[in-house]
């Protein structure tokens, strides 16, 4: 078969080759929904048919779309009117398909490409451009950031995977619209909102990845090394806020203010931060602040955590989504 008729329905919200990193004989120790602790293969894990399928937009899509770039600065809103055309393509594409009224299996191929695997690319282009930074990173080599490109690829992977998970899509949904007194408008909000959050998220994801290249230079970048005998989890929304303030906030309040905290693999995890409340770390992690970013790596995930042992995730699965 071609492999444009390939159709890519099986979408991880977290990439398989980063969870990698936790497998020992390709498996992965891992919290079920049951609250039991299993031990399979990361192919399946952090993923969901048809997470990625696009929408035929329309008018009211779009305008959607573009309300939400305006609160953006106004060369990230042409980003966003130049990524948002391939799918305003693939849009027209699918509408003339369907007004043919054509029965073809060649056209419900090219349907179903469109639906399935334009995002989807997308966000496998964003995970190469990471695996050179990921790969240094896991071996303890900061140096391989000293590379613009890399640099880049990694800050872009790193957005990306804040805003492309099911567990922010459901938290966005539950802390926004949702809180929105009941009418009409609100009704409309949601269907807007469920409807067109692949690329919304898509947007948000643009940003947050070009805000922390741009600021890289005024934020502290560590990667910490763990030397104990717990190793770093990780779960299904990898990248946690760890800044101080956000221990005061009542749960689910959105901070202002953020310390980056992302497990690279059991034995490296790499902080961005702007506070001063992680400097310590750089000369070594005790067991107590191990177990510290796990608690924490665990109570912002949604569903599940992840590790290379089972008494790891034992340790830490009552932490689970307590965020």
């Amino acid at each position: 078969m071609e492999k444009w008729k390939q159709i890519k329905v099986k979408h991880h919200y977290v990439w398989e080759y980063y969870l990698k990193s936790w497998a020992v004989d390709n498996k992965v120790f891992w919290l079920t929904t049951k609250g039991n602790v299993a031990h399979d293969s990361p192919k399946g894990m952090c993923r969901e048919d048809g997470f990625y399928k696009v929408s035929v937009l329309d008018v009211a899509d779009v305008a959607y779309i573009l309300e939400w770039s305006k609160k953006s600065p106004e060369f990230l809103q042409r980003e966003h009117r130049k990524h948002l055309e391939p799918f305003l393509e693939a849009s027209r594409a699918i509408e003339r398909i369907r007004a043919s009224y054509i029965e073809s299996d060649e056209l419900k191929v090219c349907e179903n490409a469109l639906l399935f695997n334009t995002l989807e690319n997308h966000y496998c282009g964003i995970e190469s451009g990471a695996k050179h930074a990921l790969d240094g990173l896991a071996i303890g080599d900061l140096s391989v950031l000293e590379d613009k490109s890399v640099s880049i690829g990694l800050y872009s992977y790193l957005g990306h995977q804040v805003t492309r998970t099911k567990a922010l899509k459901e938290r966005f949904l539950e802390l926004s619209v949702k809180r929105m007194p009941p009418s009409t408008a609100r009704d409309e909000a949601i269907r807007l909102t469920e409807k067109n959050w692949w690329f919304i998220c898509f947007m948000l994801g643009e940003n947050i990845g070009w805000s922390m290249y741009s600021y890289r230079h005024e934020e502290k970048l560590m990667l910490i090394k763990n030397t104990t005998d717990t190793p770093f989890i990780t779960c299904d929304s990898p990248i946690v806020n760890i800044h101080p303030n956000n221990d005061v906030l009542p749960k689910g309040e959105p901070s202002e203010f953020l310390d980056m905290l992302f497990p690279i693999s059991p034995s490296y995890a790499l902080i961005i931060a702007t506070s001063t409340q992680w400097d310590s770390l750089k000369e070594g992690v005790s067991l107590n602040a191990v177990s510290e970013l796990n608690a924490r790596i665990a109570a912002n995930a949604r569903f599940s955590i992840y590790g290379n042992m089972r008494s790891v995730i034992d340790a830490n699965k009552k932490e689970v989504g307590t965020w």
